[in-house]
């Protein structure tokens, strides 16, 4: 940031750190002070302060974040994470209330175990082994392929477990790949009206081109729909579907 220029004006030649202190004789005063520049640069030399004071506290946060985490955990307590991910699992019942087939219920499972890297999130490293420990996973999955008969409940499941991610997955973009567009908008626009059931007053847009669930800060969740033969930039750390 530039300071402004010195308060002192007229060619006068005044040392840069001054304070209240600084003599200036009572003859010169109306003629060499601007008060204007002076304080512009008060105000200047103000925000230097502050932004100094914030980059020194975002320094210190991540290391803040994983001690309270790991007092949280010692402590018995959830951390943010374990939250989301209970919150992601109770949605999902809230989504089936006469139940689930037995299909369903490993669908979904494994749709959530994939996804756990969005989850967690930055406590992803912190949480997984212990998570992995309680479920009775023996080894990261981050790719899962289902192969069911008709009639089996795979659309309905994996709209129900896609609205239950977007809801509680600020910024987690999904793309949904089918053979028609028609098949993929129909999937998307399912999500939505899951999403309807358990959003607890967030804003939900559904739309043919896409579903999209509106977070806190300004962040959104998005499903969008595409033809097998469309394309997709993968690198936005997308969820393929």
């Amino acid at each position: 940031m530039r300071l402004p220029d010195s308060p002192y004006i007229e060619g006068k030649t005044i040392p840069k750190i001054w304070s209240p202190d600084t003599v200036i004789p009572e003859n010169q005063k109306r003629q060499i002070f601007n008060p204007f520049a002076a304080r512009l640069r008060i105000k200047a030399l103000e925000d230097i302060v502050k932004q100094i004071a914030m980059a020194e506290m975002e320094a210190e946060r991540p290391v803040n974040l994983v001690h309270r985490q790991i007092r949280d955990i010692k402590r018995g307590g959830r951390t943010q994470g374990e939250m989301r991910y209970a919150k992601i699992k109770k949605d999902i019942e809230t989504l089936f209330p006469e139940g689930k087939f037995d299909f369903q219920e490993q669908l979904l499972k494994q749709l959530v175990r994939v996804s756990m890297k969005h989850i967690l999130g930055k406590e992803y490293q912190l949480l997984m082994k212990k998570i992995s420990k309680n479920e009775g996973w023996d080894r990261v999955v981050m790719n899962v392929v289902f192969i069911a008969a008709r009639r089996g409940g795979k659309t309905t499941g994996t709209a129900a477990g896609l609205a239950a991610l977007s809801n509680n997955i600020p910024s987690f973009p999904v793309v949904v790949f089918s053979g028609g567009m028609d098949s993929a908008t129909e999937l998307c626009q399912m999500v939505g009206a899951n999403l309807r059931k358990i959003a607890n007053g967030k804003n939900i847009k559904v739309t043919k081109k896409r579903t999209t669930v509106y977070h806190a800060n300004n962040e959104e969740s998005t499903v969008t729909p595409f033809p097998s033969s469309g394309q997709y930039d993968v690198s936005n750390n997308c969820f393929l579907y």
